[in-house]
């Protein structure tokens, strides 16, 4: 199925939240099925994060098997690197979260700012939210 009907069959996608979402999926490699992690703030997000990360994984958008949301992590900082990227390092500690940063360095280039994530769920970069 599309990633837009399995998100719409588990209810889980919030509009306006930047979110984790489980994605599980069928490939050659894995006939019984796989499963990844993309952040998305509603399920049109969430679609064009799919449709993007598919041809990496060998696979056709309608490989779905179900969407999920996955549980908020603690910590949430938000990074842009020397090479323009710019991404967001979920993690249990904040102290994790840095170390992320310090890994992706070696792919993107030096990091040149980063900040806790600021909104309705996270202050600081500390989860603060209710759902």
């Amino acid at each position: 199925m599309t990633i837009v009907e399995a998100a719409n069959k588990s209810n889980e996608v919030i509009e306006g939240v930047e979110r984790d979402y489980r994605v599980g999926f069928i490939n050659g490699e894995y006939p019984n099925g796989d499963e990844t992690e993309l952040t998305a703030t509603g399920l049109e997000d969430l679609k064009d994060a799919w449709e993007y990360i598919c041809p990496e994984f060998g696979v056709e958008p309608d490989s779905v098997t179900y969407v999920e949301g996955a549980p908020f992590a603690p910590w949430r900082i938000e990074a842009e690197f020397k090479n323009g990227e710019k991404d967001v390092f979920p993690g249990s500690t904040e102290e994790e979260c840095m170390d992320d940063i310090a890994a992706a360095e070696k792919r993107f280039g030096e990091c040149v700012w980063h900040a806790g994530v600021e909104n309705e769920l996270y202050t600081g970069g500390k989860y603060v939210g209710t759902y």
